[in-house]
Order: C-alpha cells, then sequence, then structure tokens
C-alpha cells in the first residue's frame, strides 16, 4: 500500500514523492515523464472496459507458458497484462496509486518480470521496464531497490534527465548513495538549459529521502 511506512520516514516519503512528481509536471514517478512509450497507470485505464479479455489473454499465455517456460516474449506479455489487470481492480478514481485489491496482481507481474530478467535475449524492452517501474514503485509494491533497477534500464535506453531523476529517487530510497550520486550527475549533465533549475530542485527534493535513512 502507498506511502506503509512509519513515522518520520513515512513523512519524508510522501513529502518526497508528491514533490517529485509536482517538480516534473506530475509524472516523473507514476507516469513516465517525456516518454513516447506506453504504459503510463493512465494508460492501463483507457480502453479496458472489462477484465474478461485481459484474464483470457493470462490463462492462454500462462497454459503457453507451461511448455515454454523460458520464452520471454509471453513472460514479457504477463508482466504487461498482470499490470494492467491491477489497474483495473483499482478504482479509476484512486489517488493513492494501487488498491490493496491490486497486490496479487501486481505481485505476479514482478514475479514474471524477473523470469523475464533471467531469460530475455538482448536488451531489456524500455516500454516493459516502465511497466516494472510503476511494479515496483511506492504506490504498487513499494520495492524501491527492484524500481531502481527498473530505472536504470529506462534511463540507460532513453537517457534523459527526468529518467535520471528518476534512478536517484529510487536509489535515495533505497539508501544506495553511490547510484544517487551518479544517478544525479548524469540528470544535470542532460538537462536542457531551461530543464536545469526543475532537474537540481528534483534531486534536492529526493536527497531529502535518503538523509531520512
Amino acid at each position: 500500500m502507498l506511502f506503509d511506512l512509519r513515522g518520520k520516514r513515512r513523512r519524508v516519503i510522501q513529502v518526497t514523492y508528491l514533490t517529485l512528481a509536482l517538480l516534473i509536471g506530475g509524472g516523473l514517478v507514476l507516469f513516465g515523464v517525456g516518454s513516447d512509450l506506453s504504459g503510463g497507470l493512465f494508460d492501463a485505464f483507457r480502453g479496458t472496459g472489462g477484465g474478461n479479455p485481459i484474464e483470457r489473454r493470462i490463462e492462454r499465455n500462462e497454459a503457453r507458458l507451461r511448455t515454454s517456460p523460458r520464452n520471454p516474449e509471453l513472460l514479457a506479455a504477463l508482466v504487461r497484462d498482470y499490470f494492467q489487470l491491477a489497474a483495473q481492480r483499482t478504482p479509476s478514481n484512486a489517488t493513492g496509486g494501487f488498491s490493496p485489491d491490486a497486490r496479487d496482481e501486481l505481485r505476479k507481474a514482478a514475479n514474471y518480470w524477473r523470469r523475464y530478467l533471467e531469460v530475455r535475449r538482448g536488451p531489456v524492452d524500455p516500454a516493459l521496464a516502465n511497466f516494472a517501474v510503476q511494479i515496483f514503485d511506492v504506490a504498487g509494491l513499494n520495492r524501491p531497490q527492484d524500481a531502481k533497477q527498473a530505472a536504470l534500464i529506462l534511463a540507460e535506453a532513453r537517457r534523459s534527465a527526468a529518467d535520471y531523476v528518476r534512478v536517484a529517487y529510487y536509489a535515495a530510497l533505497a539508501g544506495d548513495r553511490r547510484t544517487f550520486d551518479l544517478a544525479s550527475r548524469q540528470a544535470l549533465a542532460r538537462a536542457r538549459p531551461g530543464e536545469r533549475l526543475q532537474v537540481k530542485q528534483s534531486l534536492r527534493v529526493a536527497r531529502q529521502a535518503l538523509r531520512s535513512r
């Protein structure tokens, strides 16, 4: 559940999370700012007029996976479909991320993501990494170490300032100071002149999460 933390650290994470979302146009953490990739939480709500088509596709692909357990295309499809099913389980007016009813689907998506990473051939699909970031975000399973890994994959594929800010944010939540510093430098190096102030502000806010550990 979103912000399922305790005491001072919980308050710091809440402030950091919400401030970063505002600084990067309301979309850094959940929705993939500056992206031409699908996979934001709102995207999952669009065009989903019921869970049956997704559930049927999941059932079909899981049956195929039993005879081909190392098929990266099937594993990737199951990551996407379980993510979208989790989004369907969440009311469209929800303001706190995924609902508790969606956690089983998120956990299944996370498991298939892990298996996908183990068997993939070649580079990781950035669009799939974008789903993984949201699965592991504080609004999802709240696993910052895994979110950081997925965000790094995305940043290395797109190499934008906003993506490296996101890496820094998850590194801060995970207590990974080295990755936080490296990602911060990359974010500043890749920021366009008009973005630098916003990037600096975002990194300053993200650092609060690191200090709260």
